[in-house]
């Protein structure tokens, strides 16, 4: 099943290596697993200081969140190839612009990543599910670095039509540049599981959760490990999304509260 929505879907995550391999991403009406927020707006870093921008061998990849002092939650895709080589990975916060120099040209100093953990049920760079990972990094490290802090995580199911929100540094549009030059935002509202059934088919799952704005807020290439922030916790991250950036199909994260995700966020942070 997953082969034949293949032929119709294009999945790719939100690094620039994915977006570099055209033979894994010749499917059609566009799943992407990249991206950067395409109609939303640009904003400070102060009030989503959890947002953090990922780089792999100086290139950027993903974004990821914050979630207690010493881990960050991304997308499994966006490090699997990395999972055996931490130190090739670095993380850079506390600036609504990313990588190592900030807004201001002042240079920002990377979080080093010393593990990757990846949810023991993601199975490759072409699966869907469980699609999580946790990247451990020095006691310290994040506190140390202004601005950055860890934001709690959701600790329920939510209401259809719950008003949420995304952030991050990928594409604006689908031939724009990665990274974008600041941190995006955009509003999205929680959709109904069969809504999402019926967008996406067997490709959903109920380890997911996705959502749509009636003003074709979207993620795009890069956005890949970015937080979905629902009443102030963090609801989901970024899977994967519709290839064409315009809005028409809902955008789909890993769901928090699903119970084999919150129990692999539970065993390696003991959060």
């Amino acid at each position: 099943m997953k082969q034949a929505i293949g032929l119709v879907l294009l999945v790719v995550f939100c690094s620039n290596a994915a977006l570099a391999d055209d033979n894994d991403k010749t499917q059609a009406d566009g799943v992407s697993q990249s991206g950067r927020i395409v109609n939303g707006v640009e904003v400070a870093i102060k009030p989503y200081q959890f947002a953090v921008n990922l780089y792999i061998a100086k290139t950027f990849t993903c974004d990821g969140v914050i979630i207690s002092d010493t881990h960050v939650l991304t997308a499994a895709l966006c490090v699997y190839a990395e999972r055996k080589r931490p130190a090739r990975v670095l993380l850079y916060g506390g600036s609504s612009s990313p990588g190592p120099k900030n807004e201001i040209s002042k240079v920002v100093k990377p979080i080093k990543v010393t593990k990757i953990t990846i949810h023991p049920d993601y199975k490759d760079e072409k699966d869907f599910d469980f699609d999580l990972a946790i990247l451990t990094v020095r006691k310290g490290d994040i506190k140390r670095t202004v601005n950055t802090t860890p934001i709690p995580l959701q600790e329920s199911e939510l209401k259809v039509g719950t008003g949420c929100y995304v952030v991050g540094w990928g594409r604006s549009s689908k031939d724009g540049e990665d990274p974008s030059t600041n941190l995006r935002y955009g509003e999205l509202d929680v959709m109904s599981e069969p809504s999402c059934t019926r967008a996406w088919r067997a490709i959903f799952t109920s380890n997911m959760i996705c959502a749509k704005s009636n003003n074709k807020v979207d993620t795009c290439y890069g956005d890949g490990g970015s937080p979905f922030v629902c009443d102030g916790r963090l609801s989901g991250i970024v899977a994967f999304i519709n290839g064409e950036c315009n809005g028409a199909l809902p955008v789909v994260f890993s769901k928090i509260v699903a119970p084999r995700n919150r129990d692999f966020i539970r065993t390696v942070t003991k959060i």
